[in-house]
């Protein structure tokens, strides 16, 4: 067994609800990537740390997207890849005119940007494997 999974067992007094989530995300690495929210603020980053930026257009509504979420964001050998970029979500419905000037047609939708701003590759729509994912992130790595 685990050793996480011997100490989430051995709580008391925890009402077993909570217990099970707390030990679910301590377990799982707290989720997925820490994903940030602002442009302004991913950019900086970006340029701070010569890396560049993964841009996630999802949507609330989205299966396709939940399930990136699920299987491939937390796949040991993606989550590795991603340490090389710098994470940016954007919500598709607000996001939409950018989006479709980028290329993205729907969600989930990817596209790489260098720091500076300017885009690195053609983008990519809908649901991929993990294997696919790590392929897509190589390819933009590559032509940075």
């Amino acid at each position: 067994m685990h050793a996480r999974a011997r100490i989430c067992r051995s709580l008391p007094g925890w009402g077993a609800g909570a217990l099970s989530l707390l030990c679910l995300v301590w377990l799982s690495g707290c989720g997925g990537p820490r994903w940030l929210f602002d442009a302004g603020s991913a950019y900086r980053r970006a340029r701070e740390t010569d890396r560049p930026v993964l841009v996630y257009y999802r949507s609330g509504m989205c299966q396709y997207c939940a399930k990136m979420d699920r299987e491939v964001f937390t796949d040991a050998r993606v989550r590795g890849r991603l340490d090389e970029f710098v994470l940016l979500q954007r919500d598709f419905g607000t996001f939409q005119f950018e989006a479709r000037r980028l290329g993205i047609t729907g969600t989930p939708g990817f596209v790489v940007h260098r720091p500076n701003g300017s885009v690195v590759g053609p983008p990519a729509v809908g649901q991929m494997s993990p294997a696919e994912f790590r392929a897509f992130l190589a390819a933009a790595k590559l032509q940075r």
